[in-house]
């Protein structure tokens, strides 16, 4: 009856007696028996133990002991100490208070490291393979309240977290939910004063902040939990995909729910996979270079470009269009570059969308010049570029061309669209050779003391304070630089007017 709510229910059970020996026979057959049931050993998890404890043997040299939870591991093999990523190698195993040459999961070990002094070492540390390396400051976990628990748990309670080895304070952060009842079950994130080794599937406690009782049982859903939108419901629906037992079905649920493509080589490592281990990736699924996303969920991408980018057709017509980058922003800014890349290429490949020089646009979008337009553009496009820094305006261009000032703005429009032109503000217009000129110049102001900024702009280009701010204000526009405050910087990612492999001063924040 005491066992039945328990997971011991239906267990067998052996009535013993110390004094008379009564029942140990029966015992002793039992655990032979039990022994003899050789537990598969997944051939695809990493070798990771956590250290307990280190000492030094005279002739040996640093030890450490503790159960190897997964993989296998040999004399010679190279192991990182995590938190910290020091760099050891096995010198000598013992297994079970045995020597052995090797060992394995589910194993009481001693590892003999060269590389590394005891002092160097704590417990709660993990001796891990290097490719599942990985020390987190806040897990997403499924958390248990223990029925027994007087009050229910709310966010923000301080506790002392037990994973591995390591004993950490924290405080809980509940996910779908302000507080859990004893004997309830919630997602959660813990998030830890210093960093700690965990993998998904990992089980610990928690105890109260006095460390005088356990409160809770967690097991650990994903080892990189993230900072902003952990309450989302998409990222609550991916961490019911984490909960799911079975591998393949788990890494499948996560591709559903997870429309922006997941990190292979990052899920690899939450999932304490060998690296020569192969993800079981649904067939459907679109496999990239480190990264995969499902089949529909890449279609919708590629839709969402194309929506985006008619919106944006729509709302700036006299501009060819955006380069990737920028796009990328606009369009879908939380995913990863290789889903995004795949997206693009795919959308150029089938004609869905077009690109003149960095510029993505619709096919339908290309100007058409006709005849007409093309006589006077002849005109228009060199008296742009003897203007140099300061073009005409188009009155001006209308008086000089004897055309009028609707027919010119019309064409320098369907210049602008094939890439030709550039407005910088209603009916100024800079040709892409100048641009690319006062690009350079933008350039060159970001190595001075001064940064880029409006007077050193002036400056730079001879040109006024007022111009120079409307030209700050178009590399803004088109993702060439990025305003902080009075700098501009330029963005990281940018390949306009010959940015690409300028990597100095630029700024290197993430996008908010």
């Amino acid at each position: 009856a005491l066992l039945a709510p328990t997971p011991l229910a239906g267990s067998p059970v052996f009535p013993l007696s110390a004094t008379t020996g009564e029942g140990l026979d029966a015992l002793r057959a039992h655990l032979v028996d039990a022994a003899r049931e050789v537990r598969s050993q997944d051939e695809a998890a990493a070798f990771r133990m956590a250290v307990d404890r280190a000492f030094t043997l005279a002739g040996v040299g640093t030890v450490v002991t503790g159960s190897a939870v997964a993989g296998r591991v040999a004399i010679g093999d190279e192991l990182v100490l995590m938190p910290g990523e020091r760099r050891v190698r096995v010198r000598g195993i013992h297994a079970q208070n045995m020597p052995a040459e090797r060992a394995h999961a589910g194993q009481r070990c001693a590892l003999a490291l060269a590389g590394v002094a005891k002092d160097e070492v704590r417990r709660g540390q993990w001796v891990c393979d290097p490719g599942i390396a990985l020390a987190t400051a806040r897990v997403d976990v499924e958390l248990t309240l223990w029925p027994g628990e007087p009050r229910a748990l709310r966010s923000g309670t301080p506790v002392h977290v037990h994973l591995g080895a390591s004993d950490v304070l924290a405080s809980v952060a509940l996910l779908d939910r302000d507080a859990v009842a004893p004997g309830e079950t919630a997602p959660a994130q813990l998030v830890l004063r210093e960093p700690v080794g965990a993998w998904h599937g990992d089980r610990g406690v928690l105890r109260d902040a006095s460390a005088t009782r356990t409160v809770a049982g967690v097991r650990v859903l994903d080892p990189f939990a993230p900072v902003r939108y952990r309450r989302t419901p998409q990222r609550l629906a991916q961490l019911a995909a984490w909960r799911v037992d079975d591998r393949a079905a788990r890494v499948a649920a996560l591709l559903d729910a997870t429309p922006a493509g997941l990190d292979t080589a990052r899920l690899s490592r939450a999932l304490a996979l060998r690296p020569d281990a192969l993800l079981p990736l649904p067939a459907d699924a679109v496999r990239l270079e480190r990264a995969a996303i499902a089949g529909a969920h890449a279609e919708a991408l590629r839709t969402q470009v194309v929506e985006r980018l008619d919106a944006f057709h729509r709302a700036t017509p006299d501009e060819v269009g955006p380069d990737a980058r920028r796009l990328k922003r606009l369009a879908a800014p939380r995913v990863d570059d290789a889903p995004w890349r795949h997206a693009i290429e795919t959308l150029l490949h089938d004609g869905r969308i077009a690109r003149s020089g960095h510029w993505l646009h619709l096919p339908a979008h290309a100007a058409v010049l006709g005849a007409a337009e093309e006589r006077l553009a002849q005109k228009l496009l060199p008296a742009l570029a003897d203007g140099d820094f300061d073009p005409p305006w188009v009155r001006d261009l209308a008086r000089d061309s004897g055309a009028t000032e609707p027919v010119v703005r019309q064409t320098l429009a369907s210049l602008a669209r094939r890439g030709q032109t550039f407005q910088v503000v209603k009916d100024l217009y800079y040709p892409a050779g100048t641009i690319e000129r006062l690009a350079a110049l933008a350039r060159d102001c970001l190595q001075n003391p001064a940064g880029l900024q409006a007077a050193s702009f002036r400056d730079a280009t001879g040109l006024g304070r007022k111009r120079a701010i409307q030209l700050l204000e178009f590399f803004d526009r088109v993702g060439y630089t990025r305003r902080v405050k009075d700098q501009h910087l330029l963005r990281p990612d940018t390949v306009l007017f010959g940015a690409a492999g300028n990597t100095d001063n630029t700024d290197r924040r993430p996008v908010r």
